[in-house]
């Protein structure tokens, strides 16, 4: 039997090792604007932020917590007490449970996108769950097979992270890219009109890359810093058209898009674009803050509010938001981005430029 404990309890920790590498890639993501192979998983991050701290961050501090009350009695080299500590972790380990499932049911009733990450740390949690069930809550096991085996799973999950963020060239986090997102031939390609929605660049360049935005998420203020430098390396080849997609989540971003194309009328959407998005956490409860950019922008104030206030420019952003809805694009996650037609899931600039390259070498 304690043979069979210490295997369940080597299993519990490289699930728990594999959780820690989980919570590193979804931060990453988070830090980069980038959603995850599946997509979706952006916007569920933080729809629900117990204590105003991102569940990235609490998976985090669960998973860092499971693996030091696993690691503390060899370490401290502690003799009967050490049954404290897998005790505390196997209630630790049954909470994080139910708070993972609570999450997936919050996820689904809440109409979130599907998130592949939360989804993978779910079944993380739920395999916890069973081996402490299986094991009937058992706190003993033979420390000294431990010594050995917990540093080496903890090595191992330092090094895959090592890998994926020091050298991208053998990234790990790639391999899981590839796995959930549609890649190469198994991508499908939509056919969305660019109509009367902004283009960025060269109207007759090769290459469309076609971009949803939503005014007060952090995700799409990030990405305009890209678009910046893939206008300027391929300034000839590449034209990029900005659409509207305001989350219904944030109340002041679809009166951001009006005046954007409200300012658009007048040749200026470039730059109101630029202050809005750079400004975008001030805009909360105070909607009309784009007003202040068009009169420093010069605009012909009484043009602006017609133009804000017409028809034509709240049915162009109806236009560009069922575009999106309607387009068979499975993720309805922003930024939103496709090259040619064919959805980019990686949102970097170096796997823009590998796709942009490819394209313009046929």
């Amino acid at each position: 039997m304690n043979k069979n404990n210490n295997l369940y309890q080597i299993l519990i920790f490289i699930l728990v090792s594999a959780g820690i590498y989980l919570t590193f890639h979804m931060h990453f993501n988070l830090s980069a604007g980038q959603d995850c192979g599946a997509g979706g998983c952006s916007n569920t991050f933080n729809s629900f932020k117990p204590l105003g701290v991102s569940n990235v961050y609490w998976g985090m501090i669960y998973y860092f917590t499971l693996a030091t009350l696993s690691m503390t009695p060899i370490i401290l080299r502690l003799n009967d007490t050490y049954k404290i500590f897998i005790k505390i972790r196997n209630y630790l380990i049954l909470s994080g449970f139910a708070y993972s499932a609570f999450l997936m049911l919050y996820i689904a009733f809440s109409g979130l996108s599907f998130c592949t990450l939360c989804f993978i740390s779910f079944l993380i949690c739920s395999s916890l769950f069973a081996i402490v069930i299986k094991t009937k809550f058992s706190d003993t096991y033979n420390k000294s097979n431990m010594n050995i085996v917990y540093p080496i799973t903890l090595a191992i999950c330092t090094l895959f992270i090592i890998l994926n963020y020091i050298n991208p060239e053998n990234s790990i986090k790639d391999l899981i890219d590839d796995i959930f997102a549609k890649k190469s031939d198994l991508e499908s390609t939509y056919n969305i009109p660019i109509s009367n929605s902004v283009v960025l660049g060269n109207p007759d360049a090769r290459i469309t890359i076609i971009k949803w935005t939503d005014f007060q998420w952090p995700f799409c203020a990030k990405s305009v810093s890209l678009i910046d430098q893939i206008l300027e390396k391929y300034p000839n080849d590449v034209k990029v058209v900005i659409k509207n997609f305001p989350l219904p989540k944030h109340k002041e971003a679809m009166k951001a898009a009006r005046y954007a194309l409200a300012a658009h009328k007048q040749g200026k959407f470039k730059e109101i674009y630029r202050l809005i998005f750079a400004n975008y956490t001030k805009l909360e409860g105070n909607e009309d803050l784009p007003l202040k950019y068009a009169k420093k922008l010069g605009l012909n104030m009484k043009k602006f509010i017609l133009d804000f206030e017409s028809a034509e420019v709240l049915n162009q952003i109806e236009i560009e938001i069922n575009q999106l809805k309607d387009s068979g694009i499975p993720r309805l996650a922003v930024p939103k981005f496709l090259i040619n037609g064919e959805e980019a899931n990686r949102k970097t600039f170096k796997d823009f430029s590998k796709t942009i390259d490819q394209i313009l070498e046929n």
